[in-house]
């Protein structure tokens, strides 16, 4: 997270992909338990270095156990992100200047239409000052600077989290403003050119950081949506753009010229990386009713987006259902090959289109000043139209089942999904022996 962008077209490792290479029988293998395993290491290397802070904090002086501890950790999340690369796609010109139409980026986008028939958009994420870090200073034609950040005393009250404390540990490497527009169209039009047709905008909320030098936040993110706006129009037909973590006054003011969705919640977590004594139940359903409530208002500007959701995940018919009557985009954020094409199949169309509801989903009228999280009593109600009549979703006695699963830790350490399912079910008839309701 505080990576800087240091160029603006394709990595080496895109340029040095060869076209054909994922169509043939020797494709690039793929572990799709991959990007769990990294987390996973990642994880472990954060409270590493968290257990570093709290013992520098208590006074302890002899650190040598923890630096091992956290030097080993990164080794192995460095060897894990080398891999073993296919020869297939290791070779290649390696060339920043290579414009041949069978390597990079552009052969690369060629493959996966071929590939997938139905593929109609490929989207690219970069941050909204380049990458988390933002832009390297010196790395590009632009003038970057990196600027310490300033978190705002209502912002620096609330929760500590991972992203911000990385961001204000290394700055942001802000494009000035006056380049806003070329900054953006540089990116933007390369990525056209070899057939990314729009963006995921990222960290959206981070120019409050940093706004001091440029006459405060308005005047710069004024700059920055501008350059935005106008680069989308140029390059990805004026809409291509997926926004995340856009809860901000700049956005709601600024972004929302170019930008009509945006997300109404926090990322969907597959676990929570300081432990959950509740196991996976709790996060799932505190992401449903982050989602819900912030529509009330959001949905006022902005089309909520709930999030992408992994369909192989314990709680993924829980969230399919929420996608279904959100009234948004339904999209999973699956790896390759870890997918439950059943259950995703039940929420389009044979040719993929997605029978959307007709506005935001919205909690019922007396979920409105409720607290389902906390008052031990209330069970969330989200409902809205489809084109035939009014579609409600009852959140299955979110109340109990959480209580449940805290009470019963031994279905959170089940190996066998079916096993917990199974046990759920019963719970489930046990409080409603009345109901003929399948709940998952």
């Amino acid at each position: 997270m505080t990576a800087r962008l240091h160029r603006l077209d394709e990595c080496e490792k895109f340029r040095k992909y060869i076209g054909g290479s994922m169509l043939g029988p020797d494709a690039p293998s793929f572990d799709p338990r991959k990007p769990k395993m990294l987390i996973s290491k990642a994880i472990e290397l954060e409270h590493a270095e968290k257990d570093r802070d709290k013992a520098i904090q208590s006074g302890v002086t002899d650190l040598s156990e923890y630096e091992e501890k956290i030097k080993k950790f990164k080794q192995e999340l460095d060897a894990m992100f080398g891999g073993n690369e296919s020869s297939s796609s290791g070779q290649g010109c390696g060339s920043c200047s290579c414009t041949a139409e069978n390597y990079g980026m552009k052969a690369f986008t060629r493959d996966l239409r071929a590939k997938f028939k139905g593929l109609d958009d490929i989207y690219v994420w970069h941050a909204l000052c380049g990458a988390w870090g933002g832009v390297r200073p010196d790395a590009t034609h632009l003038n970057s600077k990196v600027i310490p950040c300033k978190v705002s005393p209502g912002l620096d009250g609330t929760m500590t989290d991972l992203a911000v404390v990385k961001i204000v540990e290394g700055g942001i490497g802000l494009v000035h403003p006056d380049q806003a527009e070329d900054f953006y169209d540089s990116m933007h039009s390369y990525l056209a050119n070899v057939g990314i047709t729009g963006v995921k905008v990222d960290v959206i909320h981070t120019l409050e950081y940093i706004s001091d030098e440029f006459g405060g936040r308005v005047d710069l993110a004024k700059a920055y949506y501008k350059g935005l706006s106008s680069s989308l129009s140029k390059n990805f037909k004026g809409s291509g753009l997926i926004s995340s973590m856009q809860q901000c006054n700049d956005f709601f003011f600024l972004g929302t010229d170019q930008i009509s969705m945006g997300r109404v919640g926090d990322d969907f977590w597959f676990q929570d990386p300081n432990g959950d004594p509740m196991g996976v139940y709790w996060l799932q359903g505190v992401h449903m009713i982050h989602c819900a409530y912030n529509s009330m208002w959001m949905g006022q500007i902005i089309q909520p987006d709930w999030d992408m959701f992994q369909s192989d995940h314990l709680c993924a018919k829980f969230h399919a259902g929420s996608r279904a009557i959100c009234g948004g985009p339904v999209y999973v954020s699956d790896s390759v090959g870890g997918h439950d094409f059943d259950l995703i199949k039940k929420l389009v169309y044979p040719d993929g289109t997605i029978p959307r509801c007709q506005y935001f989903a919205l909690p019922t009228r007396d979920c409105i000043f409720k607290n389902p999280l906390f008052d031990q009593k209330t069970i969330l109600k989200i409902w809205n139209f489809n084109k035939v009549t009014i579609y409600p979703l009852y959140a299955l006695l979110f109340r109990q089942l959480l209580f449940w699963a805290w009470k019963n830790h031994d279905l959170n350490r089940e190996s066998n999904v079916d096993e917990r399912s199974k046990k759920l079910q019963m719970r489930w008839t046990q409080i409603n022996p009345s109901s003929s309701r399948t709940l998952i």
